[in-house]
């Protein structure tokens, strides 16, 4: 899914699709939409996978990854379970992976050495949303939920009595689009039971 179809969908909501005066830029659009994005994919837990970065040498003691984690599982220094927080909260003495900034991660309590081996479970903020051709992380199941986030954020930029009763109306379609979406989840992660019957 792109974020083209987003736009469509959003556009269509807030009847905002004559572009010879649109009241929105895409721009706008596509910035809501990037942090629309980015808080489901904390909610729901998605866009989890597994991270390996290895120490070069001694020297460097930045932990550079390909973008900032959004939220981090757990994590693992040369296969041992390690703490991660932020600075005013590690505990004094206990190695602890702590973020510095942007993208660039640091190993409180431990000084790194060539060939340490450091595994993160959790999930990477996405890249920008150039433009409308711009691929989205989540799949179609998130097409409503992310329109209405967007939605939701465009009508409170334009307050007034008309758009206080829309976000009203329209954050309780959320809240339900979020809800089928937790019961899907819950559903497919929920533990298969076969039951037999005994004849005796």
């Amino acid at each position: 899914m792109n974020a083209h179809k987003i736009l469509l969908k959003v556009r269509s909501i807030l009847r905002d699709n004559d572009y010879r005066g649109l009241r929105f830029s895409d721009r706008e659009l596509l910035d809501s939409l990037e942090c629309a994005q980015n808080d489901c994919i904390v909610e729901f837990r998605k866009c989890i996978k597994p991270l390996t970065w290895y120490a070069k040498d001694s020297h460097t003691q930045d932990i550079e990854l390909e973008s900032k984690l959004l939220y981090i599982l757990g994590v693992k220094l040369n296969n041992a379970q390690i703490d991660f927080s932020q600075l005013p909260h590690i505990k004094e003495g206990i190695p602890t992976l702590y973020h510095k900034h942007h993208s660039t991660y640091g190993i409180a309590h431990y000084t790194l050495q060539d060939g340490d081996c450091l595994e993160i479970i959790g999930a990477l903020t996405p890249p920008s949303l150039n433009d409308e051709s711009s691929p989205l992380m989540l799949d179609e199941s998130f097409l409503r939920v992310l329109s209405l986030c967007v939605v939701c954020d465009m009508l409170l930029n334009e307050p007034s009595q008309d758009n206080i009763q829309r976000i009203m109306f329209y954050t309780e379609q959320l809240k339900a689009q979020k809800g089928k979406i937790r019961a899907l989840l819950n559903s497919t992660h929920a533990a298969r039971v076969f039951t037999t019957h005994a004849i005796f």
